[in-house]
């Protein structure tokens, strides 16, 4: 269940930006659309690029060490720790570039560990791994659409975005300490992997 919470936090994030970075770059600092579009390209790149490397990160580490503690559950703590860090300030800034950095390394963490969330599944419940992803995808779906209207809520009742962001920033903060109390995949694996001795 600790990684489905983590994966439940990640799709909120993922939806709140897909869906509200354009309005609050728009109606925080006054830019046209134009603008919006082209400010709201870094952060998605840069998840791409931190899926890329985390995701050979995790594999790396677990033919290290084969340990799936270490492979995949301190890595989603670890991005998900970064992504609480990095989105809180942004609730307070006033300054576009300070928000979009903090922005772009927050969405980044946050997407970087997907590949650990799905491979946990695959791991620990290799033969029931499809209805370990629909239950975790399940989750995901609520964040779909939780995300967006619970931020269109927030932000009509107090007229911005900072309990928006506060809110996010406790989600994360709360994958974190689930994963570090309850992610224990080696426990439940379905194979033993030996480490790479090269």
């Amino acid at each position: 269940m600790a990684n489905n919470w983590a994966f439940f936090v990640f799709g909120y994030f993922l939806f709140f930006f897909m869906t509200w970075l354009p309005g609050y770059l728009e109606r925080t600092f006054k830019l046209s659309i134009t603008s919006v579009g082209w400010f709201s390209v870094a952060p998605w790149l840069a998840a791409a690029l931190a899926l890329i490397l985390l995701s050979n990160l995790s594999d790396m580490l677990l033919r290290r060490t084969g340990k799936l503690r270490i492979a995949r559950s301190y890595l989603i703590a670890a991005t998900q720790g970064l992504a609480a860090l990095m989105i809180l300030p942004v609730a307070f800034t006033d300054n576009l570039t300070l928000a979009l950095v903090l922005i772009t390394v927050a969405v980044a963490a946050s997407m970087g560990a997907n590949a650990a969330f799905y491979a946990v599944n695959i791991d620990v419940t290799r033969d029931r791994s499809a209805t370990a992803l629909g239950i975790m995808d399940f989750g995901f779906a609520i964040s779909g659409f939780l995300a967006p209207a619970l931020t269109g809520w927030i932000v009509g009742q107090s007229g911005g975005f900072t309990e928006a962001f506060m809110l996010m920033s406790a989600l994360a903060a709360s994958s974190v300490v689930i994963t570090l109390v309850f992610h224990r995949p080696d426990r439940h694996r379905s194979y033993q992997h030996r480490p790479d001795k090269t």
